[in-house]
């Protein structure tokens, strides 16, 4: 039998106030905050939010150029057709050879801004196309396309394997963090109890379209929540289980996210990361050609607050009492592999 999402575990993502329900909106009790639902997705992002996470290399790299990164995106056609050489040619132009970007990365590094950039205005107001294509990835269909992915691809075992270990946690209310194309959605809510509750995070919102058809597919206790890794929007030790499928590795400020994972899991609580060995891999088409080896990115990396390898995400869950329990490796090629580490709260 399904559960019903209780909403009382959600609260304001930097005050942490409690938040009620009045009609299509959050708000706090004295008012001052409020937060919109659309199509029954919370939008509890901070004011001050901006940009989607998987740009985290380039905004590092070309921070002091915000106009400049919005040009990047701006050109749709470009962009489907070759996004890494567009990252190539402006940083070329904008920045200029390997010392040029080793001297901006380290005034990035030194300036803790704990915001995502280009700064924005809010996020709170939701543009058409991303209700559209909510609309479009919220059907039973694509939760079935979602799972059949996990099952099939080059990557099955690890997978599967991710799936295997959220199941043996037996976790009633779980947090994933990255909704993404909604792979690693399909794969714990596929794994979890039918009893179980499954909240997944992202900022983009129309992501949120593909967990509501996921939902629908597999009939389980799915909600999505717009937030973002270092101001979760829910209270202090709700969850038995935080996992995430390639949701680190793909974010930056990961200390922050880290020390958020923590907060919101219970004494005894598990952390399930599966991720690349080593961040390079992913971003290899923009340093590379610069001259940049693997050892000098994964320092670059760790010096910028961003996931650099499995090593060091073990070393820092560390620090926030994420004690290491297991950690599996899955070569998919010559160029990837992944590591699909679980951690508990002591």
């Amino acid at each position: 039998m399904k559960k019903k999402i209780n909403l009382e575990t959600l609260c304001t993502p930097q005050s942490k106030q409690p938040l009620v329900r009045r009609g299509n909106r959050f708000i706090t009790a004295d008012g001052r905050e409020r937060f919109p639902i659309v199509f029954g997705v919370p939008i509890l992002l901070p004011r001050s939010d901006a940009a989607d996470w998987h740009r985290e290399l380039v905004e590092m790299i070309l921070w002091e150029h915000p106009d400049e990164i919005e040009q990047i995106y701006a050109n749709e056609e470009a962009w489907r057709k070759d996004p890494n050489g567009l990252y190539r040619n402006y940083i070329r132009r904008l920045v200029g050879g390997k010392e040029e970007i080793r001297q901006a990365i380290d005034r990035y590094a030194a300036a803790d801004t704990g915001q995502w950039l280009p700064q924005k205005n809010s996020r709170q107001t939701i543009p058409w196309k991303e209700k559209r294509d909510f609309l479009n990835y919220a059907t039973v269909k694509n939760g079935k396309h979602r799972l059949m992915t996990a099952q099939t691809s080059p990557s099955k075992a690890a997978y599967q394997y991710y799936g295997e270990t959220i199941a043996k946690c037996g976790a009633k209310n779980i947090l994933e963090l990255s909704t993404g194309a909604g792979t690693g959605t399909a794969t714990a809510a596929n794994a979890m109890a039918d009893d179980a509750r499954l909240y997944t995070v992202d900022v983009g919102f129309s992501c949120h379209g593909n967990a509501v058809g996921i939902a629908k597919y597999l009939g389980k206790t799915i909600q999505p929540v717009c937030a973002n890794f270092w101001f979760l929007p829910f209270r202090d030790e709700a969850f038995d289980l935080v996992c995430t499928l390639n949701g680190l590795d793909e974010s930056r400020e990961i200390q922050r996210t880290l020390s958020q994972a923590a907060r919101v899991l219970k004494p005894g609580g598990h952390f399930l990361v599966f991720s690349r060995k080593s961040a390079f891999m992913r971003q290899r088409s923009v340093l590379e050609e610069f001259g940049f080896s693997q050892r000098e990115t994964e320092d670059c990396l760790q010096k910028c607050r961003l996931y650099a390898s499995a090593e060091h995400l073990i070393g820092l869950c560390r620090e926030h009492r994420l004690e290491l329990i297991s950690s599996k490796e899955f070569v998919k090629d010559e160029m990837t592999t992944w590591v699909v580490t679980l951690f508990q709260k002591v």
